[in-house]
């Protein structure tokens, strides 16, 4: 496609991507920023749209036990990861997100979701910014994780468990072999053309 052209059919995509975030249809949204990414990766607009409709749908899937969004997911970090609680990796996710909110032009129709966004990104940085308020949510979420992984017995038992099971299964294979090799099936077949075999070898 003529880049042109390219580009007028991403600016498009904008445009509606702009609209279904006014909406708050934030999964549609990044649908179609991810359509004008494809026709153009360097269309205006897009990252702006693609940021703020992440925040907004991680304030709402992902909250602490308070019912607050996690603010580590606002900023687009993985609180499982150690390392992105390190207080650099956290000031420049910070700082990267702030700048693509606060850049975006002033008559574009989704300014109030940008600004929700970008209220979101401003809070949650207060809150990791607090060296006590962090230092307590990161001990709640190591707590969280430690209480969910298995522990070395339940490990122990599934293990021994699996064993069993598959002691059970070998030996029900040997009492089927066994039994055809007794009995009429193709076992006893086999065992009887062997017999017959061995004498007529005997005989000669």
């Amino acid at each position: 496609m003529d880049p042109a052209a390219a580009r007028r059919k991403a600016e498009r995509w904008i445009g509606v991507a702009e609209k279904l975030l006014m909406a708050r249809d934030l999964e549609g949204c990044k649908q179609f920023v991810s359509q004008a990414r494809a026709d153009d990766p360097t269309v205006p607009g897009a990252d702006d749209l693609a940021a703020a409709a992440d925040i907004l749908l991680s304030a709402q899937r992902r909250r602490l036990a308070t019912g607050a969004p996690n603010p580590y997911a606002v900023l687009g970090l993985d609180c499982a990861d150690p390392a992105s609680r390190d207080p650099d990796v956290v000031h420049s996710a910070y700082r990267r997100l702030s700048l693509l909110l606060n850049r975006s032009h002033p008559d574009r129709p989704c300014l109030h979701a940008f600004a929700d966004a970008a209220r979101l990104v401003a809070e949650a940085w207060a809150f990791l910014f607090d060296p006590v308020r962090k230092a307590s949510l990161d001990s709640s979420l190591d707590a969280a994780a430690a209480a969910a992984a298995p522990s070395p017995a339940s490990r122990s038992l599934s293990t021994e468990a699996a064993a069993a099971a598959e002691a059970a299964v070998t030996a029900a294979s040997l009492a089927t072999a066994c039994s055809r090799g007794t009995g009429g099936g193709l076992g006893g077949v086999d065992a009887a053309g062997a017999a017959k075999a061995r004498a007529a070898a005997t005989r000669r």
